[in-house]
């Protein structure tokens, strides 16, 4: 059972990952990945090609990588916080 308030996947929301720290190390492991295609190479986590600004909504941003990365799979969760 997820613990109240968890912001990350289902793996990770559990009562004894209450700190922080190990919270994000857990779903820098273990979530999935989002996709982000921003100009703003902080932010962007995808191939280069699809780091555009004008790719940033989520249809137009896995388009793009279906269409231009090598692999859609990333290294970044995202964490929303």
């Amino acid at each position: 059972m997820p613990s109240k308030g968890c912001t990350v996947c289902g793996a990770c929301c559990k009562a004894y990952l209450s700190d922080p720290t190990d919270c994000k190390k857990c779903a820098k492991e273990a979530c999935p990945v989002s996709n982000v295609c921003a100009a703003d190479t902080k932010s962007c986590n995808v191939c280069s090609k699809c780091c555009k600004d004008y790719l940033s909504a989520p249809k137009a941003c896995a388009g793009c990588v279906a269409a231009e990365c090598k692999s859609a799979t990333q290294t970044r969760p995202t964490f929303f916080e």
